[in-house]
């Protein structure tokens, strides 16, 4: 008996609501048809689904397929086309989730930005009850963002004095 004629035996025994045909057309071309998925959906999980629904659309539709030639090209056939299925619906999630997650982006971004604006706001508030030339200086090294010698440049103060003032600035700052 060849392979070909073993497949029709089985089939038709799957046809004839055999379970025991159902299992040995199954064992028979599981490990050829996983390796096949398998080079496409790297996945184990996708894998085995694609394969299980596979062959429980065989059992749930034996009724009504009919195969003229090949078992074997009818299951790589199906499992292709099952395959193909896969990708095009998961093609669709995976857009929707990279515009649910590009909307995340954009709420975290608002969300810092709204941060931010308050923080800067609360830190003005308390800039502006210092000293004038604390202030300043403050203003220059937090806002501005200039370094110790560009500031010392600036005011044309030393270093010192500028280092000494950011230090006063900062104990005031955390005492609030």
């Amino acid at each position: 008996m060849t392979a070909h004629s073993t497949d029709i035996a089985l089939f038709h025994l799957v046809k004839a609501n055999s379970i025991e045909g159902f299992t040995a057309l199954y064992a028979r071309h599981w490990e050829e048809l996983y390796g096949y998925a398998f080079k496409i959906l790297p996945d184990k999980d996708h894998v085995e689904d694609v394969l299980q629904e596979l062959f429980l659309h065989i059992w749930d539709k034996r009724d009504t397929i009919n195969i003229e030639s090949s078992v074997k090209a009818y299951l790589f056939k199906s499992l292709k086309n099952r395959i193909y299925n896969f990708l095009k619906a998961n093609a669709v999630k995976h857009a929707h989730y990279q515009v649910l997650l590009n909307s995340i982006s954009s709420l975290a971004e608002e969300d810092t930005i709204i941060e931010k604006k308050e923080h800067t706001k609360r830190l003005l508030h308390h800039l502006e009850v210092l000293p004038d030339k604390m202030r300043r200086i403050a203003k220059l090294y937090l806002m501005e963002g200039l370094n110790i010698k560009e500031i010392s440049d600036h005011l044309s103060l030393s270093e010192h004095t500028i280092r000494n003032q950011l230090n006063n600035v900062r104990r005031r700052l955390l005492r609030k």
